[in-house]
C-alpha cells in the first residue's frame, strides 16, 4: 500500500497507485459497484468498464482488489485494477428434490420449489437444452444439482423425477 494517504486530509484531484481495497458490492446489471479502503471515509466507485478492462469476469463481496484510485474533490473512483483475490469460498453444488412451479419456454426460464431449502430455484433454458428438453410442466418432480449465486439458488443440472 502506498504512503500517499494523509490521515487527516487528502490532496485534491489526486491519484493513489497500487492500493488494496475490499469489494463492498458490484452489480454487473447496473454496471457499477463500490469498494472500501481503510483510510478513505467514503465508498469508492468502480465502473464495469474498469472491471471489464482488468479481465475479471466475476466479483463477489469481500474480494480484494489491487488498484489505482483517483480523487476529484471528495469523490473517489477506481481507474485501474491490477489484481483480484477472490476470498469467497467456493461451495460444492447441492443435490435437491424439487417441484416445478412454472416454466415459460418463450421467456427461457422458470422456477422450481425446493421443500428442503424452502425457496425457489431458478432454471434457465440452457439447462433444459443440454438434456434435450423443451419444457417443464407445473407440479413435475425433478432432481437438481443447484448452486448459490449472487441472485439466489440456480439449477446447474436436473433430471426428471418419478
Amino acid at each position: 500500500m502506498s504512503d500517499n494517504f494523509k490521515t487527516d486530509t487528502f490532496a485534491q484531484d489526486a491519484k493513489f497507485e497500487n492500493e488494496e481495497v475490499i469489494l463492498r458490492w458490484f452489480c454487473p446489471y447496473r454496471g457499477y459497484g463500490f469498494v472500501v479502503h481503510p483510510k478513505i471515509p467514503e465508498d469508492i466507485f468502480v465502473h464495469f468498464s474498469v472491471v471489464n478492462k482488468s479481465g475479471c469476469e466475476n466479483l463477489e463481496p469481500g474480494d480484494r482488489l489491487l488498484c489505482d484510485i483517483s480523487q476529484k474533490g471528495n469523490k473517489y473512483q477506481i481507474t485501474e485494477i491490477y489484481k483480484v483475490d477472490h476470498i469467497a469460498k467456493v461451495r460444492e453444488p447441492e443435490v435437491l428434490d424439487g417441484i416445478v412451479k412454472w416454466y415459460n419456454p418463450i421467456k427461457g426460464f422458470g422456477f422450481v420449489w425446493s421443500e428442503e431449502k424452502k425457496d425457489d430455484i431458478f432454471v434457465h433454458s440452457s439447462v433444459l437444452k443440454r438434456l434435450g428438453l423443451q419444457n417443464l410442466t407445473p407440479e413435475q418432480k425433478v432432481i437438481m444439482r443447484v448452486q448459490k449465486t449472487r441472485n439466489g439458488l440456480e439449477a446447474l443440472d436436473l433430471m426428471l423425477g418419478s
